[in-house]
């Protein structure tokens, strides 16, 4: 399964592994959590479910009953965070064009052998190409207004970060490359660790400022 998938699946479910829904005897047709007057819908944790539930296969049978109700809590934190930053982006006015999503979806294909394992890759997933694209764009305007509000592009990451971080991993695992070969990896993985973090620190800055019901 391509990872340029996967990516694209979880922009924005920051932090989370996986989800799994309990209903402990809750409605099962209303909305899962009302975020500023936003209902957040049994729809759309199904769809969450689903795809996770296809990523980790028969790894959900072994999950303890206190484990599951983590991950339920999980989930609901996860679409209560997507909820708060559809309507940060939206307050912001920012937009993508079709043709950014069509060059992003052309680049995803273009990670395929053939339109067959593509197309495995989507089933995999529970994903129609509708779906993919809907969620590349998410992506985009959700990557443009990080840029906007957070300033991705002027993170940088120090030399003596680089080394501590690779010293901290050559020291846990056997047969780690070189340095120098490895450098930009590391350099890469320690950017979207400070992504994260602002990302995180942004939305329990919203979350700080709404008005939220959870409901089940």
């Amino acid at each position: 399964m391509k990872n340029t998938i996967i990516a694209v699946i979880a922009v924005l479910i920051i932090g989370v592994g996986g989800w799994y829904f309990m209903s402990k005897g809750a409605d099962t047709t209303g909305p899962v959590a009302v975020v500023n007057g936003e209902e957040v819908t049994r729809d759309q944790y199904k769809v969450l479910e689903d795809q996770v539930k296809a990523e980790q296969g028969t790894k959900f049978a072994l999950l303890s009953v206190e484990d599951k109700a983590k991950l339920q809590t999980q989930i609901i934190d996860t679409l209560v965070s997507q909820a708060l930053l559809r309507q940060a982006i939206a307050k912001a006015n920012i937009t993508v064009t079709d043709e950014q999503v069509a060059q992003q979806m052309t680049a995803i294909r273009g990670q395929f052998a053939d339109e067959t394992a593509y197309t495995q890759a989507l089933t995999a997933q529970n994903l129609t190409e509708d779906g993919l694209r809907d969620q590349v764009r998410t992506e985009l305007t959700t990557q443009a207004y990080f840029e906007q509000t957070l300033k991705f592009s002027t993170i940088t990451v120090t030399d003596e970060e680089i080394v501590t971080a690779y010293e901290q991993v050559a020291a846990s695992q056997e047969n780690v490359p070189a340095l120098e070969e490895a450098r930009e990896q590391v350099r890469g993985l320690l950017v979207q660790q400070k992504q994260q973090e602002l990302v995180n620190a942004h939305i329990e800055q919203l979350r700080g400022q709404a008005d939220v019901e959870v409901l089940i």
